[in-house]
């Protein structure tokens, strides 16, 4: 919490944040060094006015004390929060004649390599176990005796993610690094680091930490960046070895700076709704599967429900995302632990927005019309990133890796056929090497609307719980020049309108939304379309948990001429049975 205080200070007083980085230049302490420079960063992406003058001269004195050096700085995430300062800067003022080279802050860096060290015992002989057993403990991988969870599923887990490493010369460096250069001593540490919860137990989130473990994360962070400098990262499957190009591969950070829990609820700036959800559900306790079965099939008002609302201010909102669901549960004790017992009821649906050029968008109708989509559905995931933080949405390296990603093609089979050898999308024959499949064509690419982030790192204190929600998809947030300001999840215009925020963090209305003004100028100047893919459900739970009877309906919306159109029907069903 002290980090985040310091950040919710600095951001209003930032012209002290190169005076901070330079008055602990000097201090031995990578733990503190790093994480001044994570409040630095998180700072620069929470201030609200521009500090150029202040900003490039911070961006300058990192830029020749990190990178403009014979050897960077050792450290993964600092050289990670460091980096971002200086983008941060080069996106704001794009025209400001800088002292950087912007080459120079791009990975791979320049340390010294890691040493083939001579293996050693770490482990006390005699009964009394000392702070230093407890590093041996907990840091050790598989293969070196019994591993500790940091060992196997920290260290060993990044580490690994790199060709060509020597896990064990590793952990034994680490321990040797620890002890020689670190300087840990059992003499200084062991009677407080004794008093620590134990190394083993894996369930618990330990606020308060051992030294030994400090030095462990310093050590950790230390060789990572040496050996992000010497070595790739092992291809995916079949795709090919790759070089390092941040701290999001392999997944390695551990803190947030840009997002705060406390600044998440902007009442003064919220739109207002009255919607009224009117659905009906089966009331009486003796029921016979023919009433059941009449509600199962009748469809529900839920699924129609618009997707442009109209706030109190009479602007209109358009949903890009939305899970509603509404429960009949009787039992509140049921309901508190979100299972459904006989005679519940829950109707949901979900609808996704995605865009399209409006040059592929007749062609995607058409599809619709003869109800191929409705048949095979979009069968895309939604891009939900854990690997950035808040703020790098949508102008940092990291999230720009991802969004080459988000756009994917929509692809329908065409009355041709052509042999394929047997593989992972076709379906197993037996005993054939080869098989007959319809030849498949690009109908058009897609683009989802929305991602979901979640930050869920568990070694975050400045959290109690995950925090997720749903933002729009970088690339509206970049055409619109959308940002977030004094609170986390909210986007605003450049104008200072609040435009686009996730309803479910304040319950202001189900779903993802976008002021209808901005989403038309975003499809009007990008040339694009959009379309809702629809899936829906209603359940009546009977008494077994795992029996249940529903109706699933799928469907879309698009929207033509700001008018919202919509084609849902029923997919599936499971009735009950009626005696005769």
């Amino acid at each position: 919490m002290t980090s985040k205080a310091m950040i919710e200070i600095l951001k209003n007083n930032f012209e002290f944040s190169e005076y901070l980085l330079q008055k602990f230049e000097t201090v031995n302490d990578p733990y503190i060094i790093q994480r001044l420079y994570g409040i630095v960063f998180g700072a620069c992406t929470k201030k609200e006015t521009p500090y150029e003058n202040e900003f490039q001269s911070l961006a300058e004195f990192i830029y020749s004390s990190i990178f403009d050096k014979e050897f960077n700085y050792p450290d993964i995430l600092l050289r990670d929060y460091a980096r971002l300062v200086i983008e941060r800067f080069l996106i704001e003022f794009p025209r400001n004649s800088a002292k950087i080279d912007r080459l120079n802050i791009i990975p791979p860096y320049n340390s010294k390599p890691i040493p083939i060290v001579t293996p050693s015992t770490y482990s006390s002989s005699d009964s009394k176990r000392g702070g230093f057993d407890r590093i041996d403990t907990s840091i050790r991988p598989e293969g070196v005796g019994m591993y500790g969870d940091f060992g196997r599923y920290t260290f060993q887990s990044a580490l690994n993610r790199f060709k060509n490493v020597d896990i064990e010369n590793l952990y034994h460096y680490a321990m040797q690094y620890i002890r020689d250069e670190l300087g840990y001593s059992d003499e200084l540490f062991t009677e407080y680091d004794i008093s620590c919860g134990h190394p083993l137990d894996r369930g618990r989130n330990h606020t308060i930490e051992r030294i030994g473990k400090k030095y462990q994360w310093i050590a950790f962070y230390n060789i990572l960046a040496r050996v992000s400098d010497f070595h790739k990262l092992k291809g995916w499957g079949n795709s090919s070895d790759e070089e390092y190009k941040g701290a999001w591969e392999p997944y390695v950070r551990d803190f947030d700076p840009t997002l705060n829990c406390h600044f998440m609820l902007p009442l003064e700036s919220l739109p207002e709704f009255n919607i009224e959800y009117n659905e009906n559900f089966i009331e009486d306790i003796e029921v016979d599967n023919q009433q059941i079965n009449e509600w199962i099939l009748h469809k529900t008002s839920l699924f129609d429900m618009p997707l442009i609302y109209k706030d109190n201010d009479g602007i209109e909102w358009v949903l890009l995302y939305q899970h509603k669901e509404i429960k009949n549960q009787k039992d509140e004790v049921s309901d508190s632990f979100s299972w459904f017992c006989e005679g519940h009821q829950r109707m949901w649906r979900i609808v996704k927005a995605y865009f399209v050029k409006n040059s592929e968008f007749d062609s995607l109708k058409s599809n619709f019309e003869d109800r191929e989509m409705f048949k095979k559905g979009i069968q895309a995931e939604v891009p939900s990133l854990y690997q950035v933080y808040n703020r790098e949405f949508p102008w940092s390296p990291g999230v720009k890796e991802f969004v080459e990603d988000f756009w994917f093609n929509y692809n329908v089979e065409t009355d041709e056929e052509e042999i394929k050898r047997r593989g992972e999308e076709i379906e197993l024959v037996e005993k054939e090497e080869y098989v007959t499949v319809k030849v498949k064509k690009t109908l058009a690419k897609l683009l989802p609307a929305h991602i979901h982030f979640c930050w869920e790192e568990e070694h975050d204190a400045s959290k109690k719980e995950t925090i997720s929600f749903d933002i729009p998809c970088p690339e509206l947030l970049d055409k619109l020049h959308l940002v977030q300001k004094k609170y986390d999840g909210y986007f605003f215009s450049q104008d200072g309108d609040l435009v686009a925020f996730d309803g479910e963090l304040t319950d202001t209305i189900n779903g993802l939304i976008i002021r209808k003004d901005y989403l038309d100028q975003f499809l009007q100047e990008n040339d694009l379309g959009i379309f809702w893919d629809f899936v829906g459900e209603k359940q009546y739970f009977t008494e077994s948990p795992r029996e249940q009877y529903y109706s699933r309906w799928k469907g879309f919306f698009w929207m033509v001429n700001s008018e919202i159109l919509s084609d849902i029907d029923l997919d599936e069903q499971k009735l009950g049975s009626i005696d005769f």
